[in-house]
């Protein structure tokens, strides 16, 4: 049985619309607070959840989809979650919108809909509810990733596919709402950010494609490539998990490294911070393989994120589990449960209550130092992350 998990969320949840941020980084009554507590623990959070710029939204431990955060529809926001009219089988989160798929083997309970669906079909919830039915896929939907609500991904049967405007960018014709094969790859996990998407393939072999212009495809150079490619720095290792920020991705190691490539503008790669690069001069990257853009250097293969010590573990070097991204800030769970975080901090994404700043290595979240975390999500295009954890005994 799923154990009930707290729900911490931290940094600058979406203003309701027309209001400002103070720029003192916590954000308005309508917003959920630094260091608050996300509503959707009232009805207990199951094995999936996930951050768009302006939502939140989980499958309950009972199976149900629930979305909290701004609320098209009404033009309010709502911090009491609302329950979606399915029981979803995949959840994603983008701007606004929040995606959902139900599989056709579930027979989900879906209020008002038709429950003798045969094929998969994906849920759009952005002020109305649209269906679009996945009739290239004849089996179950295993996974899906969503950046923009113009932009999804989906993975079934060995098969990458996208849907929505995801060429707009590429300068090649967009399919609208036309569901297109990508290739025929062993999936196992896939992300996306606005204009890029990394792809875990078993054995453990990465594929990148879209924009590349901050190096965040890894491919050594900032062209974009129109199919996956395989990251060739990391092939021959085994990785477990990817995640994608607006520009920058991290990429997790059987070994329990974690490898970041892509912009480095707030430090989010863990690797060195933009002031380093300025003091150094923007004309002397610290590698081959760097790009200068301005007095910011973007890192084009990657490279090894360099976590503290194990102060429990006699200075043994932490081993991570667990990795997620932001727009421009990076978070990652070790073996011992600690949280981690690192990059932009202006919004308070960091938890830390007596400042806001960037972080160019990680570091412990302190806020959740009483607790052991299990998960973590990240908003692809807010300054907000939250965590699932039980309380350390």
């Amino acid at each position: 049985p799923i154990q009930r998990m707290e729900v911490f969320a931290f940094g600058t949840a979406a203003l309701p619309r027309g209001d400002a941020d103070d720029g003192s980084g916590s954000s308005n009554s309508g917003g959920l607070g630094l260091g608050g507590l996300c509503t959707v623990v009232k009805h207990g959070v199951g094995a999936q959840a996930a951050v768009g710029f302006a939502t939140v939204a989980a499958v309950s431990d009972r199976g149900d989809g629930l979305v909290c955060g701004w609320d098209a529809e009404t033009q309010r926001f709502a911090t009491e979650p609302r329950l979606l009219p399915l029981r979803p089988a995949l959840l994603s989160c983008a701007g606004d919108a929040v995606f959902a798929v139900t599989n056709p083997e579930q027979k989900p309970e879906q209020r008002g809909d038709d429950e003798d669906q045969e094929v998969p079909v994906l849920h759009v919830f952005s002020g109305s509810h649209a269906q679009q039915p996945l009739d290239a896929i004849a089996a179950r939907v295993t996974h899906l990733s969503a950046a923009t609500p113009s932009l999804a991904m989906l993975a079934s049967e060995g098969n990458l596919y996208a849907w929505g405007d995801l060429n707009a960018w590429l300068n090649r014709p967009s399919d609208g709402l036309t569901l297109r094969l990508l290739a025929p790859l062993a999936v196992t996990q896939l992300a996306c950010g606005p204009s890029h998407c990394v792809v875990l393939v078993a054995p453990g072999r990465v594929f990148t494609f879209g924009h590349g212009g901050h190096g965040q495809l890894g491919h050594g150079s900032t062209d974009s490539e129109p199919s996956p490619r395989v990251v060739e720095t990391l092939d021959g290792m085994a990785m477990t998990s990817v995640a994608c920020g607006a520009w920058h991705s991290l990429v997790l190691a059987d070994t329990g490294d974690v490898y970041s490539f892509g912009s480095n503008k707030y430090g989010q790669l863990g690797r060195r911070t933009a002031e380093e690069v300025t003091s150094r001069g923007a004309a002397e990257p610290h590698k081959e393989g760097d790009i200068s853009n301005g007095d910011v250097v973007s890192c084009t293969e990657p490279g090894l994120v360099t976590f503290p010590a194990n102060n429990n573990s006699d200075g043994e070097v932490v081993s991570i589990t667990a990795i997620a991204c932001g727009s421009a800030h990076s978070a990652a769970i070790d073996d011992e449960g600690r949280l981690y975080s690192w990059g932009r901090g202006a919004q308070g994404q960091h938890g830390d209550a007596d400042g806001h700043h960037d972080r160019s290595a990680p570091s412990l979240v302190a806020a959740t130092k009483d607790y052991s975390v299990q998960k973590i999500v990240c908003g692809s295009d807010t300054w907000m992350w939250f965590a699932c954890g039980q309380k350390r005994q």
